[in-house]
């Protein structure tokens, strides 16, 4: 059975289910209404987002952490960027990587780095800063709470 949503889709890619779990938690908190899509690394990201696209339903955002197995983070913005269909969908990358090579590499593809903070409060503000890069924003209720 297909479910359809009318929700803004945010394709979050990380293969640390407890970062995971914890991003759930902290949408609902913070009241985002949001269809958060997960996958653990670049390949499944990969075939969800081309899924995803094949159906008209491109996510409003796309969330990815850099170290990950198998096809890690650098690879998969390397290939998303490179197609046509997913160039535009904006991207954000989400890491516990602050080395200047990393910086470096996502200035290089004009993509935000957002070091993932290690306490809920600072979670819930870069949650706020990662969301304005969402196509349909407006429609997140993007604000501090």
């Amino acid at each position: 059975m297909e479910i359809i949503t009318t929700l803004p889709t945010v394709l979050w890619v990380d293969d640390d289910v407890d970062d995971l779990m914890m991003i759930g938690h902290v949408l609902d908190d913070m009241g985002h209404k949001v269809n958060l899509v997960e996958a653990g690394n670049g390949k499944e990201a990969l075939e969800l987002l081309q899924d995803m696209c094949d159906k008209k339903q491109s996510p409003c955002l796309i969330v990815l952490d850099l170290n990950m197995p198998g096809m890690d983070g650098k690879q998969t913005l390397q290939y998303i960027r490179s197609q046509s269909s997913f160039r535009s969908i904006p991207l954000v990358v989400f890491t516990t990587s602050d080395r200047p090579a990393d910086i470096a590499f996502c200035k290089q593809y004009n993509v935000p780095l957002f070091t993932k903070p290690i306490d809920y409060k600072s979670l819930k503000k870069t949650m706020v800063e990662i969301l304005k890069f969402c196509k349909v924003n407006e429609t997140l209720n993007v604000e501090k709470r």
